[in-house]
């Protein structure tokens, strides 16, 4: 058997071949050392463990159609007789004659199998697992209306105080905006929710439009004189002087020491 062959750059230069696997295209090269005479190769498989590569590289050259394999485990390099061309006296001829006798050699093709049936078919690629599709993306919580510029923002209600007679005092974002205009150093959303806890606390107390006026006047004062007195922090709380239930029950603290009895209902 002759040592020596030749490849010829119309089939390995092409794009076809160049688009192939780097794996495929080295396998290819390998096959041309180990093929016989004929171009026959009969231990393929093996072949491929020695060199390391997997199955999927023959099966990429047989659906490429750069080799015929048939069912014996046998292949042929599909192009050999255009550029393999040996010497009669160095010549061996292919011991795989089943399949040698089952191609044609064509002068342009290279072989043609006289019947595709003597071929192993080509191993259909298994199916593609289905890309997981991503779970819808949760939608977060719709955040409280924040008020509106259009001269809607009356609309969207802060606090909401009940009122003798069944009526409701209602803290809107403009009325918010007012009364912390008004009085600058006090957390008024605060204040006015500490307020109306207190009256829930007592509601014997008969509690009138404008009444409720004088009533958060008057608290707002006396808590910016604690928040920004000699003591204070500023914030919100008097750090000094301040008795220990004052941050449990300040509506009770101020009511007693600053702000004048509410009238009580008549019984």
């Amino acid at each position: 058997m002759a040592k020596r062959r030749m490849i010829s750059a119309d089939v390995m230069e092409k794009d076809g071949f160049l688009r192939l696997d780097p794996a495929c295209q080295a396998y290819y090269a390998h096959l041309h050392l180990m093929a016989d005479d004929d171009g026959f190769v009969g231990n393929p498989r093996s072949l491929l463990r020695m060199y390391g590569f997997g199955d999927d590289v023959y099966d990429s050259l047989v659906k490429e159609g750069y080799l015929l394999s048939f069912g014996t485990g046998v292949c042929a390099i599909r192009h050999w007789p255009l550029y393999n061309r040996i010497k009669p006296e160095c010549y061996t001829p292919t011991v795989h004659k089943t399949e040698y006798a089952a191609l044609n050699a064509d002068k342009t093709e290279g072989y043609v199998p006289r019947d595709a049936s003597a071929l192993r078919p080509v191993r259909p690629e298994p199916p593609k697992p289905a890309a997981k599709e991503d779970p819808p993306a949760p939608v977060p919580d719709k955040p409280d209306a924040a008020p509106a510029e259009d001269g809607s923002e009356d609309d969207y209600l802060y606090i909401s105080i009940p009122l003798a007679g069944g009526g409701t005092f209602e803290v809107t974002p403009k009325k918010l905006r007012e009364y912390e205009g008004r009085y600058p150093g006090v957390l008024v959303l605060r204040e006015l929710d500490r307020m109306k806890k207190w009256l829930e606390q007592h509601p014997e107390k008969e509690i009138t439009a404008l009444y409720l006026e004088r009533l958060i006047q008057k608290w707002m004062l006396n808590a910016e004189k604690d928040e920004l007195g000699p003591c204070g922090d500023g914030y919100g709380m008097k750090r000094c002087d301040i008795p220990s239930s004052y941050d449990i029950d300040r509506a009770e603290y101020l009511m007693n020491t600053r702000v004048p009895k509410l009238k009580k209902k008549n019984r």
